[in-house]
């Protein structure tokens, strides 16, 4: 098994400091995509007072932000985040209050269930397809948006939707693939947020059977950022498990590009 190593050094978790409080005093500035009333602003600026206080708090032991030896990936693991409340807590309340759907996707020209629940919430029109099934995005709750503002923190970046994943025991899993939709992006950043029953993410490289696959126990509480090349050049996935085990809820928050966007190419 391999695990995260390398702390992220004094200056650039200071440089990291200071970019959150910049943007979020950018939030009253600029307001983002869900605005859509005085209302509503009022309650954005509410939420980004509650960032800046939330930044001295996330950075004030020297976060530990741990860079997995990946080749051609960039991927960032967080053992752990300040939370609004224990993360158990937090699972158990978004697997009693999440309208979770039960979806059939398409792999290898069959439909089959997929083997654990899932819902879509965002920003209006931004709607995420994959493996043969379109989410349209639910309106953002109180929670989302404030475990939003807290996994931006470590990912250093705004993000528009998130999937939330429910795997309610050991045999629940996710298949290998890379999130590389077009609607993402060419480089997306996204980040994972862990609560729960611990699971362990796998990671193979795509082209390189030389270059040994990655495991990496998620803990609850966890953040996993994954952004540059690594969606081109690896896939992930997770198994289900031999023993018992308990549920997990997984929350990825992802920018979805606007319908009328065109997506970018990469330079050849």
């Amino acid at each position: 098994m391999v695990s995260a190593s390398t702390n992220r050094s004094r200056n650039e978790c200071d440089t990291l400091r200071r970019a959150h409080r910049s943007r979020a005093k950018g939030y009253r500035l600029q307001g983002t995509d869900e605005v859509r009333s005085v209302a509503q602003a009022q309650k954005l600026d509410q939420l980004s007072r509650a960032e800046e206080a939330l930044t001295d708090d996330l950075f004030s032991s020297e976060a530990r932000c741990l860079t997995l030896p990946m080749a051609d990936a960039d991927v960032v693991y967080v053992p752990s985040i300040p939370l609004p409340r224990s993360s158990d807590v937090l699972a158990q309340s978004l697997i009693e209050t999440t309208p979770w759907l039960s979806e059939e996707v398409f792999v290898w020209g069959k439909r089959h269930p997929q083997p654990r629940l899932v819902a879509w919430y965002g920003d209006p029109n931004r709607p995420y397809s994959y493996s043969g099934i379109t989410l349209e995005p639910l309106p953002w709750t109180e929670l989302l948006i404030d475990l939003k503002i807290r996994v931006e923190q470590v990912a250093h970046n705004q993000f528009n939707s998130v999937l939330l994943n429910y795997y309610r025991d050991q045999q629940d899993s996710m298949g290998m693939h890379s999130d590389d939709e077009p609607e993402l992006g060419a480089r997306p950043i996204i980040a994972s947020l862990s609560l729960g029953q611990e699971r362990t993410l796998i990671f193979k490289h795509r082209t390189s059977s030389s270059v040994k696959p990655v495991r990496l126990p998620l803990a609850s509480g966890s953040v996993l950022v994954m952004k540059g090349d690594t969606q081109a050049n690896w896939r992930h996935g997770i198994n289900k498990e031999e023993k018992p085990c308990g549920p997990r809820v997984n929350l990825t928050f992802r920018r979805i590009r606007s319908p009328t966007m065109k997506p970018s190419r990469k330079p050849s």
